[in-house]
């Protein structure tokens, strides 16, 4: 479509059914510069030169090295305090050490949060492992889909309403009741 030039970058963006900003952000990474045969030079759209700047652009994207991100004494403190050991008992928890730490170095911007800390220590990115960690060893990890119900829940009070017979609905006789009004609400015939 691009090469073609008939379709504005809106009409594009309908055709594709992406957001207009989307196909600009495109032509504008794929746009290359060509030589013609008279040795003149044009702009153009390439694919494969919009392909490449994406995938440049994503593995730069990332942090590789995080810990030159946040504090160095952060992470020279912190396995330290968090770990224990039988001659070095541990003094306190994650999330207490990161409180703690915040508390006494108020001007350091770049300290991490408690659940990213936990997540790097799942992740075996820092040198304390879960099982330093007393607390996280010993609980037990959440169940990631719900348990059916064991039995029915269905209330067993005796027969329906809807099988009595069909000379109550005259109301001629006195004493026919209605069985909520007999027996309690969550109470069973017994």
């Amino acid at each position: 479509m691009a090469k073609e030039g008939k379709l504005s970058q809106a009409k594009m963006a309908l055709e594709l059914r992406v957001d207009q900003s989307t196909v600009s952000r495109e032509l504008r990474r794929g746009k290359v510069r060509q030589m013609a045969y008279d040795r003149s030079y044009y702009e153009c759209y390439s694919a494969e030169a919009g392909s490449h700047v994406y995938k440049e652009n994503r593995t730069r994207s990332h942090v590789k090295d995080f810990q030159h991100k946040y504090s160095e004494v952060f992470f020279k403190k912190m396995p330290k305090t968090i770990r224990s050991a039988k001659n070095n008992p541990r003094t306190q928890s994650v999330d207490t050490f990161v409180h703690t730490y915040r508390e006494k170095h108020p001007d350091e911007k770049k300290v991490l949060c408690t659940k990213t800390v936990y997540a790097l220590i799942d992740q075996g990115v820092l040198s304390v492992r879960n099982i330093d960690l007393p607390m996280k060893t010993s609980m037990r990890p959440r169940k990631k889909k719900r348990s059916e119900p064991k039995g029915k829940n269905a209330k067993r009070l005796g027969r329906s309403i809807k099988e009595r017979d069909p000379s109550v609905l005259s109301r001629e006789t006195f004493g026919h009741w209605e069985v909520d009004l007999v027996l309690g609400g969550k109470k069973t015939k017994g």
